[in-house]
């Protein structure tokens, strides 16, 4: 008798934090975008240039670098966006930096050209962030390392992953084998 009622009072403690933070799950579709970076003066290609996504209230969904050709690309859930309006930060040293805002409900390509400034004098910490770069945000895997990626093929190839965007529940293995991007998966249970 004492048993039921000590798992009663349990599950009556924890369930207003549980209710709190169930929320209804909301499908999305994943938008990929891509493009590349130019000089708008020669035409040249520009490489390590920091690319911010935000929503239009500047809530940063993704950030990104351009490689060496100039070209970048990214994927994210149409959820995070607010009327479809995405709003892109493009920075690199020795270039103004530009603001751009874009309505967006498929998979685009934005070619951007970049405007170099005209006696800009940069601080050695200014300088230092265009050279590290703003980096990347989300999970997932490094693709580069394959000491992490191997431990992690390893450790969970049973684990259930749900797709953050559209729902779908898949196993790691069949996630690597079609060759998708990890990073827009979740881990649920291993």
């Amino acid at each position: 008798m004492r048993i039921p009622i000590i798992i009663i009072i349990a599950f009556l403690y924890n369930l207003p934090s549980y209710s709190q933070n169930k929320e209804p799950f909301k499908s999305g579709r994943m938008y990929k975008l891509y493009g590349q970076i130019t000089d708008k003066t020669t035409k040249d290609t520009l490489s390590i240039v920091n690319l911010e996504f935000m929503d239009k209230d500047y809530k940063r969904i993704k950030a990104t670098v351009s490689d060496f050709d100039g070209m970048y690309f990214i994927s994210f859930c149409s959820n995070l966006l607010k009327n479809d309006t995405l709003l892109i930060e493009v920075s690199k040293a020795y270039y103004k930096e530009q603001k751009i805002i874009y309505k967006i409900n498929t998979d685009t390509i934005i070619n951007i050209s970049m405007t170099p400034h005209k006696n800009k004098i940069y601080t050695k910490k200014e300088l230092l962030k265009f050279e590290r770069g703003i980096g990347y945000y989300g999970c997932g895997v490094l693709y580069d390392d394959d000491d992490i990626y191997d431990e992690m093929e390893y450790e969970i190839n049973e684990a259930t992953y749900r797709h953050y965007c559209s729902g779908v529940k898949k196993k790691y293995r069949s996630i690597i084998d079609g060759n998708e991007d990890i990073s827009e998966w979740i881990l649920i249970e291993e």
